[in-house]
Order: C-alpha cells, then structure tokens, then sequence
C-alpha cells in the first residue's frame, strides 16, 4: 500500500495528536497511525505519544467493555458464532440456506432501529422473516445484545462516559451514521461542549 493512503496535513497535526481519532474502518485506523507517525517525523519530532485511533467499531466495543467494567451495564454482546446457531436453530423448515442474508438483514433492523412490528414487514411475503428473527433474537431480559444495539444502550449513559473520555473526539473521513450514531455524537458534543469533530481528507 503507498504511503499517500492517509495522510495529516500539518495544521491538523497537534489536534489530532489530542484526540481520540475514529475511523469508519480497521484499515484506516491502521493507516493513519502510521500516517500520523509519518507526519511527526516530518516534523522533525523526536519522541510523541502514540495516536489514540480506532474504528468506529472498535469504539462501541470500547466504550460498553467500560461500563461492564464499572459496573454500569450489565449487558454481554453476542458473538457472530453465536447469532449464527441462534438463527439456524430458528429457521423455518426449508429456510436454513438464507441464514447468512436473513442474519444480515436482522442486523440492519438492530441498527436503524426498525421494528419488526411494522407493517411493512407484515405482508404475506416478509411475514416469515420478522417471525425468525422474533423466535431468534434475545429477549429484553436476557441482556444479551448485538453490536448494533451499543449506540443506542450507550447514550443511556453519556454521563459517565463524557466522564472517562479524557480527549475529544475526531471522527475521520465518516461518512455515513446511523440515526443511534449521530444522536450519540450529537448529545456527547452537547455534554462536553465541541468534543466531537469531522475530519474530512
């Protein structure tokens, strides 16, 4: 991969340095470390702290690991292995072949906050997906959730998580949240005031 992949101009270098960089992808985290790092040595730096960077993912993961951690949350993600066994044990006879496709199409209902319940997904032809994913998903009680439910179960606790954040945040070339995910930011830059930036390269 060349080095112009990522790049930091300098003007930006010393507030990236302070924040706490979120990318859409473990890819670009990878990349604008090492681009950052490209930058100092640029710079003619001799020694700087590492770049706290990761993928938005990462960041979810991150931030509900914390609140487990404090005692918070007592909510456990369940693993793609895990959804996978829970939805073929589930699938309707003859169906087990759209596991996968049904999986992911569940996972976007998760994000975007969809409700099975809609009547758009209570035609005769879709009436025996939102009944699958009813049989296979966890009940409320259960706290078990998805990484598509952390934007929204995080919010619940801004404050303490505006708390432990001890940087702003950048968010780097992002180009698209979900609804969760723009109301998260949105409140965590209300909370701790401009904390949260766009970066676009």
């Amino acid at each position: 991969m060349h080095a112009a992949f990522a790049h930091i101009s300098p003007q930006h270098l010393d507030s990236v340095a302070r924040s706490n960089v979120i990318t859409p992808n473990e890819r670009l985290a990878r990349e604008y470390t090492a681009a950052f790092d490209t930058a100092q040595i640029a710079r003619g730096t001799q020694a700087w702290p590492t770049l706290q960077c990761q993928s938005l993912a990462n960041f979810w993961l991150t931030q509900h690991e914390a609140l487990r951690r404090s005692g918070a949350i007592t909510t456990q993600i369940l693993s793609p292995h895990q959804i996978n066994l829970r939805f073929q044990q589930a699938a309707p006879r003859g169906f087990q072949h759209q596991c996968q496709d049904v999986i992911q199409a569940w996972l976007l209902t998760r994000r975007y906050s969809i409700d099975l319940a809609h009547p758009l997904l209570q035609t005769a032809r879709s009436t025996y997906f939102s009944d699958w994913c009813r049989s296979a998903a966890p009940s409320p009680e259960s706290h078990l959730i998805v990484a598509e439910d952390l934007p929204l179960q995080l919010a619940k606790h801004m404050d303490e998580i505006a708390q432990n954040l001890n940087q702003s945040i950048v968010l780097v070339d992002v180009e698209h949240l979900s609804p969760a995910e723009r109301d998260f930011f949105s409140l965590l830059n209300r909370t701790r005031e401009n904390s949260v930036n766009l970066l676009q390269q």
